[in-house]
């Protein structure tokens, strides 16, 4: 896991970003890889002091696959997990209502679980460093009259979202 330098500007220094990416969960740091892949640069603000792993794991189906496919960590994260082959529904008294195979169901279906902090982890590593900015807690977000948003932060730093007076993606 690569580690992000948290940037502080100084109470007069305001940094500037063309995106800006608030919350570094699974779909935060799903959508700044996704973009870095692109060839555009993003800035991940996340209020805690570093990636928040806990939580357990997420059963991902093939459309999460073929997003993971798509921004290049699939293969790594299927190295790790079994397929799950199929399911069984069953009442509170152990009655089976339901078995089904998933292949059986849809032949393209691809079905595994995943640790949160391994997918977490994952997407992290595929930054750039400093894409991520730990710490980031905010208080304030204001469009300035010139179309850019000034964001403030409880530690009295100031980031200038230059162009976004309207957000097209916030990811929380």
């Amino acid at each position: 896991l690569r580690s992000s330098k948290l940037i502080r500007a100084q109470s007069s220094d305001v940094q500037k970003e063309h995106v800006v990416i608030v919350g570094g969960g699974i779909a935060g740091l799903a959508t700044a890889l996704s973009l870095h892949r692109l060839g555009v640069r993003s800035l991940v603000l996340e209020q805690s002091e570093s990636l928040r792993t806990g939580g357990t794991s997420l059963t991902l189906f093939k459309n999460g696959w073929s997003v993971l496919n798509s921004i290049g960590v699939a293969n790594y994260l299927r190295t790790q997990y079994l397929e799950i082959q199929g399911m069984v529904v069953k009442s509170e008294d152990g009655r089976e209502l339901r078995a089904f195979n998933f292949k059986e169901e849809d032949e393209s279906q691809e079905v595994r679980a995943v640790e949160r902090r391994v997918l977490l982890e994952t997407l992290a590593a595929q930054l750039p460093p400093d894409t991520i900015q730990y710490s980031s807690r905010l208080v304030k977000i204001e469009p300035s009259s010139n179309g850019d948003t000034l964001l403030e932060f409880t530690n009295g730093s100031k980031l200038l979202a230059q162009g976004a007076t309207e957000f097209d993606v916030l990811t929380i």
